[in-house]
């Protein structure tokens, strides 16, 4: 048999295969996913009254046992493969158009309780993987390894607590940092907003399940009890205010739209979707009437709340006049003005009017722009006078607060934070403290009259743990075949030769492969590192049957090949792996996100990026790549 035929043979095998496998597939495919269907049903629907942190009906959806289990009923919610004797179904199926579940909300959609009906008739399996169950509630909050990146603060009214976005949870701490009060786990593993009604007893957090779920969550601070959760849209939602009577909160959205509910029942009562792109912050005009909101897409929008109507932009559409996304906004205690900032770094006061640029540009509704930041600009806020205004902002890893004079635009003073970019902004209705915080989960309380940095504290418990860098490293590389190919017999070599000759590494990720070439006794060459038999000498590391080896521990040693008679020696020096790890972006990263498509121009490299994530394309501007990956969006992307 020639080699055209065995190859042949191995194609028709492999169709054959292939067939059989879609046929296998489509079978699969028509079985209802608990974690990819199921679930998203439930976190739109349920989970905002059936979660740990609100367990209505003594009910909850947010596990697959205590779904399945039922609640005060004592009735089984759900029996595998038992449609009749599942209570879940008899209350999820509307008669004359209402349905007992979802309480208060329209009833889901028919093709929404099929579905739920028909993953109950295949056995209601549960396909959820390791890492996609829930893991924390007020009975088994997060344990930090490392500082969680703060993304918002906000001080209470009486100045006497301060709240803090976490991951999972906002914790109140006193407003000297001298103990935490409360911890306030929720569904929200990403926090985009924190804030404290008017009189102080709720509390307004806004975040979700990144590309999965947005939520907002109100919390009776009193009781440190969930009032409300309300979910909403596909990702996180951002920039939570609360309207001047405590009524309404409104956020902003990735999909474009400025919202706001009611705090009490999470009735929708505003939508408006004239932006752009994401909306990163809102705030009430200052009689309630209308709804401020900035966006990436570098405007400052005004909606109307009784008609939900768009009214206008504050900012102008002159070109050369918008210069970056906007991010931050808050609205003067005492005048019809906001001020706003974003990714140009210069804030900006704005009277709250929509009148239209004239035919010779420029931008009537803007009083004044301050003194820019060196980065992006990520907190605004005004003095409860109103007389000072205050910016914080990040670049490269670096933070900064700085001060102005609200009417003249003096700058007052600026504070560096060499150690971390800064996120968050909040001010004391005192008058006495600004409070700022970022990526190193530190909160700094800054003297608003002179910048000084009063005191800093740690709000989080951080336990270190042993990274065991190498360990992982080497289990992840070191890939040892259990049952190594049985070396080639009978084989008639002259020589073997081998790249490289030696071999040095120097790092816990280093690992190197080696290519083994046999020369025949007729001259002809052929690459036999898969047909050789390997073997390390002097304990610095593993090599696989492939010829792969990988470091274990420092010290000289050599790796031997060894096939038909002939032997060859590579000599192996190892060092530096007991030193800390450091990754860099351009050698490590980069060719990553390379490899993977996503800086590519059909992913996030595209002219406009995608789904709100834009890199250089094929990673060519590595300074712009690594400000999107951790200053864009307050380190969403990474925690920093």
């Amino acid at each position: 048999m020639v080699w055209w035929q065995i190859r042949a043979g191995v194609v028709l095998l492999a169709l054959a295969s292939s067939a059989a496998g879609d046929d296998a597939g489509k079978a699969a495919e028509t079985k209802v996913s608990y974690h990819n269907q199921i679930v998203p049903i439930l976190r739109a629907n349920c989970h905002g009254c059936h979660q740990p942190a609100k367990d209505k009906g003594e009910y909850l959806t947010t596990s697959y046992d205590a779904l399945l289990k039922g609640g005060e009923s004592e009735i089984a919610a759900i029996v595998p493969g038992n449609t009749d004797e599942s209570y879940l179904l008899e209350l999820i199926t509307p008669v004359d158009g209402k349905a007992e579940m979802p309480q208060g909300k329209k009833p889901l959609a028919q093709s929404e309780i099929d579905l739920i009906r028909r993953w109950i008739e295949e056995g209601a399996v549960d396909d959820t993987p390791a890492g996609g169950r829930p893991s924390f509630d007020s009975d088994h909050p997060p344990l930090y390894t490392r500082p969680p990146v703060i993304t918002s603060l906000d001080f209470s009214p009486d100045g006497t607590m301060l709240a803090l976005a976490g991951f999972h949870e906002v914790l109140l701490v006193a407003a000297d940092g001298s103990r935490t009060i409360a911890r306030l786990v929720g569904m929200s593993e990403r926090i985009e907003s924190v804030r404290f009604s008017p009189d102080g007893s709720r509390l307004a957090v806004t975040g979700g399940l990144p590309c999965r779920m947005g939520e907002v969550q109100i919390w009776d601070v009193a009781l440190r009890k969930l009032a409300l959760s309300h979910a909403v849209t596909f990702d996180t939602v951002y920039g939570g205010s609360w309207s001047p009577d405590g009524k309404l909160v409104a956020f902003g959205c990735a999909d474009k739209s400025v919202r706001a509910i009611e705090a009490a029942t999470g009735k929708e009562v505003v939508y408006m979707a004239a932006h752009e792109d994401w909306i990163r912050g809102t705030v009430f005009s200052g009689d309630g009437k209308a709804i401020l909101s900035v966006s990436r897409d570098k405007t400052v929008k005004m909606t109307d709340v009784a008609t939900q109507r768009f009214l206008g932009n504050l900012t102008t559409h002159t070109p050369g006049v918008l210069r970056g996304g906007m991010i931050a906004i808050d609205r003067h205690p005492k005048r019809d003005e906001v001020l706003a900032g974003g990714a140009d770094g210069a804030p900006k006061l704005f009277q709250m009017d929509v009148k239209a640029a004239p035919a010779s540009g420029g931008n009537p509704n803007q009083i004044r722009e301050y003194a820019a930041l060196r980065g992006r600009v990520f907190g605004v806020r005004f003095s409860p006078d109103g007389t000072k205004c205050f910016a914080a902002g990040s670049l490269d890893g670096a933070g900064q607060v700085s001060a102005y004079e609200t009417d003249s635009g003096k700058p007052l003073w600026t504070r560096e934070i060499p150690e971390t970019g800064i996120y968050a902004l909040a001010a004391s209705h005192d008058g006495k403290k600004l409070a700022a915080a970022g990526g190193d989960g530190q909160v700094r309380l800054v003297d608003p009259a002179d910048g000084a940095v009063l005191a800093a504290f740690m709000p989080f418990e951080v336990k270190k743990t042993d990274s065991g860098a190498v360990a992982k490293f080497a289990a992840v590389q070191a890939e040892t075949q259990a049952t190594p190919p049985t070396p080639a017999a009978g084989i008639s070599i002259s020589g073997l030769d081998v790249e490289p000759k030696s071999v040095r590494l120097s790092r816990p990720t280093d690992y190197v492969q080696l290519v083994l070439t046999a020369t025949a006794p007729a001259g002809s060459q052929a690459d036999v590192t898969r047909a050789a038999a390997w073997r390390v000498e002097g304990s610095v590391g593993q090599i696989t049957a492939a010829g792969r080896f990988t470091p274990s521990a420092n010290g000289a040693g050599k790796a031997i090949a060894e096939l038909g008679g002939q032997r060859v020696e590579i000599p192996v020096e190892v060092t530096g792996l007991d030193q800390p790890y450091l990754p860099d972006f351009i050698r490590d990263v980069n060719p990553v996100l390379t490899r993977l498509g996503c800086n590519a121009g059909t992913c996030h490299g595209a002219a406009n990026g995608k789904n709100g994530f834009k890199l250089s394309l094929r990673g060519y501007d590595a300074v712009f790549d690594i400000r999107s990956l951790t200053d864009d969006l307050a380190s969403r992307r990474v925690n920093t």
